[in-house]
């Protein structure tokens, strides 16, 4: 009894360690010759959880049902049947692991490293070399002749007094107009400016056509040529404002900034043709030559660099910060972008952010932060996201796990665009399995329209995976203890 017990006890050793080194999954559909003979239930795979646990059931005495139930993949094994595979397992009885493989054996290891030796002997120093001769020193140069001071040269005599300027009023002259405390500098306006009070004009034609606006401002040519009844007007330069009519409360300052407004309120245009298109557009903002050139209708846009939000017209809200910030944007409204070039992908997108010189962001509703050239994207603390119970419905335990997690394929790669050596998942890849953690799509790739892995998402999947395996674990070991204690008990 003793000698089948000893026996058994190193067969069930060897048995556990060549299933312990084993990680190669086989595709033969039979038994090979080789390792994989472990492969109990022939299902292509050698695993202790479940070939491991047939050898260790058989070894015990279990036979028939209780040897294959809850351990046999019905889905994947080839012998599911627990006669053919306790009939297996007699024909293998006395195999060793030295037998199933080899080879010459792993090598052992390094051995300790041994103690320093002594220190050589110093070399002996060098004889000094020869000092070499000191070179001659050349002759001080003579001391030039100081030269004769000039005679000074005569007084000029003083030139004849300018005749006096004539004196007289402002009033005085052909092209001034004063009236209900207005002033009126190079043009006389209309003979219908009874009612138009407060107001500065300077230039010919500027403020030529008031009729009863008031606290205007006009200064340069055609500066507020136009207006006839808008108020609390600005324009300085020449043709600023030209256009407008009733349009009031707006600021235009520079070469024909706000020229083409006519009705639009509440607008600021600081810069060569800044605004220069807007009829009817409120509420905008732009600093910087040609800043929101073409806008015409939009509403509530800021552009602060020269070419910002430039082909704009009637898109709403948007803020532009660097020079061609937002260039592309016509339609699209809610839209952000700071710094040189930053831009949308597209003329119509909404609440879509690039942030960083040349960044593009491809989506509404998304941000994008730094150009093709950015390898590190850091912070103090790391981003949040909001998870708080009461913002969600239908929570269930994800339909993800372990199972999910065997079948992705994380790789190594380079970027193409600088050979930044990466390692991740294809995004393509990766959505058949998990879509949740894929975003964007695969578009047109010159306008930004790629595919990305928001790798926070599989958090979970490899939460629930552990937990899954863990579970197996558990499994293994009550088994193996229940084994013990039968071993135990003879």
């Amino acid at each position: 009894m003793l000698f089948l017990l000893n026996r058994s006890l190193k067969y069930l050793v060897v048995t556990m360690l060549s299933l312990c080194m084993m990680s190669i999954s086989y595709a033969e559909t039979d038994r090979a010759d080789d390792i994989s003979i472990l492969d109990i239930d022939a299902d292509g795979d050698v695993d202790a959880l479940t070939d491991g646990l047939l050898l260790l059931r058989s070894m015990f005495g279990l036979t028939d049902d209780a040897l294959a139930t809850g351990v046999v993949d019905l889905a994947n094994c080839t012998e599911c049947d627990a006669t053919g595979i306790d009939s297996y397992i007699s024909t293998i009885k006395g195999a060793t692991y030295g037998g199933l493989t080899s080879g010459t054996g792993p090598a052992g290891p390094q051995g300790e490293k041994g103690d320093t030796g002594p220190a050589g002997a110093d070399g002996s120093d060098g004889a000094i070399g020869p000092q070499g001769a000191a070179g001659a020193t050349g002759a001080t140069g003579a001391t030039g002749a100081t030269g004769a001071t000039g005679a000074t040269g005569a007084t000029g005599a003083t030139g004849a007094t300018g005749s006096s300027g004539g004196t007289g009023s402002i009033g005085e002259l052909s092209d001034v107009l004063m009236e209900d405390n207005s002033i009126y500098i190079g043009n006389i306006p209309s003979a219908t400016t009874d009612a138009a009070q407060y107001n500065v004009g300077l230039g010919a034609t500027a403020l030529e056509s008031i009729t009863t606006g008031y606290n205007n401002m006009a200064i340069g040519h055609d500066a507020l040529s136009d207006n006839t009844e808008g108020y609390w007007n600005t324009a300085s330069g020449n043709f600023a404002l030209g256009l407008n009519t009733t349009g009031f409360r707006n600021t235009a300052s520079g070469y024909a900034a706000l020229y083409l407004n006519i009705t639009g309120e509440r607008n600021t245009a600081t810069g060569t043709l800044a605004l220069y298109s807007n009829t009817a557009g409120t509420d905008n903002t732009a600093t910087g030559s040609v800043a929101l050139y073409e806008n015409t209708t939009g509403y509530g846009n800021a552009a602060t660099g020269a070419g910002a939000l430039y082909y704009n017209d009637t898109g709403i809200y948007n803020t532009a910060t660097g020079v061609n910030a937002l260039l592309a944007n016509t339609t699209g409204t809610h839209n952000t972008a700071i710094g040189y070039a930053a831009d949308v992908a597209s003329e119509d997108l909404t609440n879509a952010t690039a942030i960083g010189s040349g960044a593009s962001v491809s989506e509404s509703n998304k941000i994008r932060l730094g150009d093709s050239n950015v390898v590190v994207i850091e912070g103090q603390v790391a981003f949040s996201a909001s998870s708080d119970r009461r913002l969600k419905k239908d929570i269930t335990n994800t339909k993800y796990g372990l199972q999910t997690i065997l079948k992705l394929a994380p790789v190594d790669y380079k970027l193409k665009l600088n050979d930044l050596s990466q390692v991740g998942f294809i995004a393509q890849d990766l959505r058949p399995l998990v879509p949740e953690a894929v975003t964007g799509f695969e578009g047109d790739l010159d306008k930004g329209e790629t595919m990305g892995v928001t790798y926070t998402t599989l958090i979970p999947v490899l939460t629930k995976a552990i937990q899954e395996q863990q579970a197996l674990i558990k499994q293994l070991q009550k088994d193996m203890e229940s084994l013990k204690q039968k071993v135990a008990k003879g």
